[in-house]
């Protein structure tokens, strides 16, 4: 008797356990879904640019650009010099 109660107690949590793995699931498809979506979205969204550029004059593409290569070099994150270049660095005064 005390062998099946110790099975019971050892094996009733596991059965527990098979639910959380349905909606561990259910949630890893959700994201999935939702990623394939967001990259549809995004590959939509680049299309309709670049349909955009075709219909521009020669001259306003190549403003259009620079203008481009312009903002993505002001969007870059900046690297940052090291803490030891930076406490040693001439500053002038």
């Amino acid at each position: 008797m005390r062998f099946l109660l110790f099975l019971f107690i050892l094996f009733v949590p596991l059965l527990g356990c098979q639910s959380n793995r349905k909606a561990i699931k259910a949630e890893r498809k959700a994201e999935k879904v939702k990623k394939d979506q967001e990259r549809e979205a995004q590959q939509v969204y680049e299309a309709g640019l670049d349909r955009h550029l075709s219909l521009q004059t020669s001259n306003t593409q190549e403003r259009m650009k620079q203008n481009r290569q312009k903002s993505e070099q002001w969007l870059k994150p900046k690297k940052r010099d090291p803490f030891y270049k930076r406490w040693f660095k001439n500053r002038r005064r």
